[in-house]
């Protein structure tokens, strides 16, 4: 399902900086970003697993304020019962396994014991349009879905290749 939804937008971002990609390794990224929010948290509050993700290009600076949405939209609002749980998984897509060896498909899912609602997408619609954008200036698809429960939250499909 596309995101035409969101708190945050990306009116920060210089709009001149969108074309200057680089090589992103986006495990050291969402690591840096993981590590800024987490220190808002008690230990233990918060538990983060996050599989290899792949190098990946792109505008830092715009993919550094991606995955800072993402997070604080998962973070801003945690279960009332068990602690809060983030894992981060990606896997080669179908088709890129059919493409040839240097075109490479990825898909990034964000799994979470968050629960949404419409309520959550209308609290969230202009930060998760911000992060359409910014994702489909790179080239990349970006969906949400509803859980009621466990599940993932965020899908993003992008283009990469693992070192």
């Amino acid at each position: 399902m596309p995101v035409t939804e969101s708190t945050r937008t990306d009116a920060g971002l210089d709009p001149g900086n969108y074309n200057q990609f680089s090589l992103i390794p986006l495990n050291d990224l969402f690591n840096e970003r993981m590590r800024k929010v987490q220190a808002r948290f008690n230990p233990g509050q918060v538990i983060v697993r996050c599989a290899s993700l792949p190098l990946f290009s792109g505008n830092r600076e715009e993919i550094s304020h991606l995955f800072d949405t993402l997070i604080s939209m998962i973070l801003h609002q945690p279960p009332n019962g068990p602690k809060l749980f983030l894992y981060v998984d990606c896997a080669e897509s179908a088709e890129s396994r059919k493409a040839p060896k240097e075109a490479k498909q990825y898909l990034i899912k964000f799994n979470t014991n968050l629960t949404t609602s419409e309520h959550w997408k209308d609290q969230n619609r202009e930060a998760l349009a911000a992060c359409e954008r910014i994702l489909l200036r790179h080239g990349a698809a970006f969906s949400v879905h509803n859980i009621r429960n466990t599940g993932c939250l965020f899908s993003i499909s992008l283009p990469g290749k693992f070192q």
